[in-house]
């Protein structure tokens, strides 16, 4: 027994290139965005430290 329409199907398309660009162009954006993110926090750790008067160590220095 043949099922009906089963001959008709056709395998799925590729996504289009332009779709392929924008979706690499996103995935590139959020990567850059996320290291910025990160520098910024690696550039201010120092001024947050001084500010809350904070060691590595996590000893209050002002007499806390």
């Amino acid at each position: 027994m043949l099922m009906q329409g089963a001959d008709t199907m056709q395998p799925p398309r590729a996504p289009s290139t332009a779709y392929a660009n924008y979706v690499l162009a996103l995935l590139c954006l959020v990567f850059v965005m996320n290291f910025i993110d990160r520098q910024i926090l690696a550039m201010l750790i120092e001024p947050i430290k001084q500010e809350f008067g904070v060691s590595d160590s996590g000893r209050c220095r002002s007499g806390c």
